[in-house]
């Protein structure tokens, strides 16, 4: 009687454990099919496991290896060797695309990511502030920003590009959730990351030679099975955040980016570089940990710095209009109106340091 309930019960747990294997060599199968019939299973966060955030999610390596897998809308051919992707400059010397405008000008450079490089349908800072003719009389603003950018190659760019010119100022820009970008090793494609090593920032992951298909191919999502995460993420997103795990990124996120910030303003103090630190906060955003921390680390190096929505809300009461008319719709990123405001704020404190 005993054996043949053993057998019975291995044969349950056989049975079971041989439909979760097909199971899962199905899932896969239909998730990396090109079926567009199974694009409701193609959403990186189901399987991707990772940090919530009530304001923005503390997105990890698988779920931007699977955004790539899935839906790659940017491929990396020609990848720079130590900044992974670039912007509108020669990707050797690193010189701006429209360095000979500011040939008998103060160069005025911002960094940033995308909202500072602005999105093609808005008018941008160096479109507004080249056109004021008491800036354009004695400067010229060059735009570094480049989309996807985090602190790290913000950093790493501003770094290198600043011995090209003589004299600069600069505007550094910063949105709140680059942030999270400095903790990773590849997000639209592979990039270089930081690690603190004892009481040092070393650069790693450089340099960058691979194309997206490489380094994708090379280094596949670390996901054991695509069942299992899928249950997982199901269940634990309707649980609360485990705080000791949520605190706990949050801190390394802190270390990581104020290493990487102080060395960044030490630099610039150094060389005596005029600085204006443009902070961007997204209008989705609540006032969170990253903003505050990002105020907190300029304060403390004693940086200069505005905040695009402080200006924005100020606008706001002498206007009478909604957020809404300051952003893209859908987008989040500053439009004409919103880009003007913080411009209007850019041109007073650069011809200030005058």
């Amino acid at each position: 009687m005993k054996k043949a309930r053993l057998i019975n019960i291995l044969l349950v747990v056989f049975s079971v454990g041989i439909m979760l294997i097909i199971g899962e060599f199905t899932l896969r199968a239909l998730i990396f099919s090109k079926s567009e019939t199974f694009d409701f299973l193609r959403k990186p966060s189901d399987y991707a496991i990772y940090i919530k955030d009530p304001n923005e999610d503390l997105y990890n390596e698988d779920y931007w290896k699977l955004q790539y897998l899935l839906h790659a809308t940017y491929k990396l051919e020609n990848p720079h060797p130590l900044l992974g992707w670039a912007g509108s400059f020669d990707h050797e010397t690193l010189n701006h695309w429209n360095r000979d405008k500011s040939e008998g000008k103060i160069p005025v450079l911002l960094f940033g990511d995308s909202f500072a490089f602005c999105v093609d349908s808005v008018e941008c800072f160096e479109d507004i502030m080249n056109r004021d003719t008491s800036f354009s009389k004695n400067h010229c603003l060059l735009n570094y920003g480049v989309g996807g950018y985090g602190i790290d190659q913000i950093y790493l760019l501003l770094k290198e590009s600043l011995p090209k010119y003589a004299n600069p100022i600069v505007i550094l820009g910063m949105l709140t959730t680059d942030l999270d970008r400095s903790m990773l090793k590849v997000r639209d494609a592979q990039k270089p990351y930081f690690e603190i090593e004892g009481n040092e920032l070393e650069l790693k992951g450089t340099p960058i030679t691979q194309t997206s298909d490489q380094y994708f191919a090379a280094n596949p999502p670390e996901i054991t099975s695509y069942l299992w995460n899928k249950a997982y993420v199901s269940i634990a997103n309707r649980l609360d955040q485990c705080d000791d795990a949520y605190q706990a990124r949050i801190e390394e996120v802190k270390k990581l980016n104020g290493f990487i910030l102080k060395r960044a303003f030490d630099e610039l103090k150094s060389s005596n570089i005029p600085t204006i630190v443009l902070i961007f906060k997204p209008t989705w955003q609540k006032d969170d940990w990253r903003l505050e921390f990002l105020k907190e680390t300029c304060e403390l190096n004693g940086m200069r710095y505005i905040v695009n929505d402080d200006l924005i809300k100020m606008d706001m009461k002498k206007s009478g209009k909604e957020d809404s008319a300051y952003f893209l719709y859908g987008d989040g990123h500053p439009n004409s109106a919103g880009n003007k405001v913080v411009s209007t704020e850019l041109l007073k404190l650069v011809l200030e340091l005058n």
